[in-house]
């Protein structure tokens, strides 16, 4: 944190130069967290920016351990690929387009398997087709495999692929929508692993896998009580059945209804929240102060807050 902090100043000090002497303790360790916490202070997204300021910076001395700073540039570069992902709208992050991001990391004995809506259909993935229906974008889905020579325990990395959740049919409320184009940031986060490992040459044998696609209410989507079969034959009916009704004050919806079975409520701002509906015992609403007393007043028939799971 100290070294991220010392970047944004000297980005806002126009400086062209910086040197940071590392602290008491272990020098590749240090090195390592001072290049991260340099690096990732500094990154900006300017892709779509119409006026990109350039950043002054050109030059940074770390007085430490080699090693510890080649991790750090690694482990720095990966996270921003991750991050440029992200980043990017999810008019231009398509299902297709987070593959094309998977087959640029494909090197250096990384192999990579990219299935289209066909392969997916034949595979049998009807929970995957089932939230891609809505979607005028086809999905994907992504094997990435590492195999170094050697190998003798293996490591599967699985992430979610939803370029954009509106919530289907069931739509979300509008701000909770605002950032559903981050739902892809753990295929995101897959991609910027497998970037890393040519360089890091781990003697682990690991599998990258995601699916991608959107979840949007299109004509075709799939509807509450259909049953979708997933790939290991199970079948799954859908359902939206509300548990639980929130009033939050000071915000723009009246009412939030949680169809999930656990949850965390957390009042930042310490709006009054107001239960609704009968809690069932398995929904689990958090230790903080305000609302366990509150249930404590409003619900003596209920579990005692710290019993309810």
């Amino acid at each position: 944190r100290a070294a991220a902090a010392a970047a944004k100043k000297a980005k806002a000090l126009n400086l062209k130069e910086l040197s940071v002497a590392l602290p008491p303790g272990d020098r590749r360790e240090n090195s390592r967290a001072v290049v991260e916490g340099i690096a990732l202070a500094l990154y900006e997204f300017k892709r779509y920016k119409s006026k990109k300021d350039a950043l002054k910076l050109r030059e940074v001395r770390v007085d430490g351990d080699a090693e510890g700073v080649r991790l750090g540039e690694i482990y720095s570069r990966a996270a921003c690929v991750t991050r440029d992902l992200v980043n990017e709208p999810p008019g231009d992050c398509t299902p297709r387009r987070l593959a094309l991001a998977a087959r640029a990391v494909a090197r250096n004995g990384i192999r990579i398997r990219v299935y289209d809506e066909r392969q997916i259909r034949k595979m049998g993935m009807g929970a995957l087709l089932g939230v891609a229906a809505g979607s005028s974008q086809p999905p994907r889905f992504v094997h990435l495999e590492y195999r170094p020579p050697g190998a003798r325990k293996t490591v599967a990395l699985v992430g979610k692929g939803i370029t954009f959740d509106s919530g289907g049919l069931c739509l979300k409320p509008a701000d909770n929508m605002l950032n559903m184009k981050d739902d892809m940031g753990g295929a995101a986060t897959v991609i910027g692993i497998f970037s890393a490992l040519p360089l890091l040459r781990p003697r682990v044998r690991i599998h990258g896998i995601f699916p991608a696609t959107e979840n949007m209410p299109g004509c075709s989507a799939f509807k509450t009580r259909d049953v979708l079969r997933t790939l290991n034959g199970k079948t799954i009916e859908i359902q939206r059945k509300p548990e639980l009704k929130v009033h939050f004050r000071d915000v723009d919806q009246s009412h939030l209804v949680l169809g999930v079975r656990a949850f965390d409520v957390f009042d930042k701002r310490r709006w009054a929240i107001q239960v609704l509906a009968e809690a069932s015992p398995l929904l689990r609403l958090g230790d903080r102060p305000p609302i366990a007393a509150w249930i404590r007043r409003s619900c003596p028939h209920r579990p005692a807050p710290e019993a309810v799971q």
